[in-house]
């Protein structure tokens, strides 16, 4: 086990791999696309105001020379 994994962590990647196991995960995915994803573009934009999302950006770019999002 990682060092790092707290019983909470530990907890919700279990609850995670359970909803991915019993098919959830899939049908809520797929109403999510369904929907013309509304939350994955929430989700999208929230990151871009983390402070780590320019550095991944800069990062990806020196890398590859191009950004794809």
């Amino acid at each position: 086990m990682l060092a790092f994994a707290s019983p909470e962590l530990r907890a919700r990647m279990q609850e995670g791999l359970e909803e991915i196991r019993s098919g959830k995960f899939a049908l809520e995915w797929a109403a999510e696309r369904q929907a013309g994803y509304p939350l994955l573009k929430m989700l999208r934009e929230a990151a871009r105001s983390l402070p780590l999302y320019e550095v991944e950006h800069e990062l990806r770019q020196a890398l590859s020379g191009s950004v794809e999002d």
